[in-house]
């Protein structure tokens, strides 16, 4: 069969195009291992939102891609049962969501890269040496949400500027805690207010500390923008409007559920941030590339 100028032209052209996709993307016939720690339970916004940031990448269940889900339902015991299966399982990147996600995970392994795909301040935490350069294997984004803590006590005094009296609710299990409590505090003392602490380790407690918090006088709530309280995050919006509490939460879901406000990070594009962190490990490159950071990246 001969062929014409034109079509060997053409033929050379796909094939150099095809060699450049497959040099640039997966290695052919590999089967990626993801594992995914998170408190909440199935389905999630943030694993589904996450997913899809990785299929625009190219990774495909099924197809070259198998997701290891491991949700912890509120339980932050869970999530360090779930983090050992998923390092016996010898995923090739172990994905966690919120802070104590990553602990657990840090302390399964310290070979496998870890990604967090939500964390508040890993320095802090003392997962990673640098924000620049993390070093180890843990990487991920950090959205820093005690920084939030002034400017959400701020927008909740200007929405009901009669309250004075804020119930706090948090989980004393979660590390983030204690810094974020402090700038809380530090916040409502230049604006005059009190808080009232709701220190809550099971969801069990969260009927009896509201109606405690009322009984006390608080006349606003507002919660951390941690995985325990995400996770029942239907429960707190109900309790809170249960109790006639305006209230200010820490992600926008809350809002989505029925909550008066919310302040914080986008997430949505933290997952994608976390999407691409994934893939470069996966071409290659070490988990101590850099941290990305949401300080500059919240919305009402």
């Amino acid at each position: 069969m001969k062929l014409s100028l034109r079509t060997v032209s053409v033929i050379l052209t796909l094939t150099l195009l095809a060699s450049s996709v497959v040099s640039e993307g997966q290695a052919p016939g590999r089967l990626f291992r993801i594992g995914i720690v998170y408190p909440g339970s199935p389905p999630d916004p943030w694993v589904e939102t996450f997913r899809l940031g990785l299929q625009d990448l190219g990774y495909r269940a099924g197809q070259n891609t198998v997701f290891e889900e491991r949700p912890a339902h509120g339980s932050t015991k869970k999530l360090a049962e779930s983090a050992a299966e998923l390092v016996r399982l010898k995923v090739d990147v172990l994905v966690t969501m919120a802070g104590p996600a990553v602990l657990a995970a840090k302390q399964q392994s310290t070979t496998i890269p870890i990604v967090m795909a939500i964390s508040g301040d890993p320095l802090g935490l003392g997962l990673v040496s640098d924000l620049a350069r993390p070093r180890g294997n843990i990487t991920g984004v950090s959205l820093l949400s005690d920084d939030l803590a002034a400017k959400r006590l701020e927008t909740l005094k200007e929405a009901v500027p009669r309250i004075s009296r804020v119930a706090v609710l948090f989980n004393p299990g979660e590390a983030p805690t204690a810094t974020e409590l402090y700038q809380t505090r530090v916040a409502a003392q230049a604006l005059r207010l009190t808080i009232l602490p709701l220190p809550v380790r099971d969801a069990n407690d969260f009927e009896r500390e509201f109606a405690a918090a009322v009984h006390d006088g608080a006349n606003a709530f507002i919660t951390f923008a941690h995985g325990f309280a995400f996770a029942h995050r239907r429960r707190i919006v109900d309790l809170a409007t249960k109790h006639r509490l305006p209230a200010m939460y820490g992600w926008r879901e809350f809002a989505e559920e029925g909550g008066l406000l919310a302040y914080g990070p986008r997430v949505p594009d933290m997952l994608r941030r976390a999407a691409g962190l994934v893939d470069r490990i996966l071409k290659g490159r070490t988990p101590a590339i850099f941290l990305w950071n949401s300080r500059r990246h919240s919305s009402l």
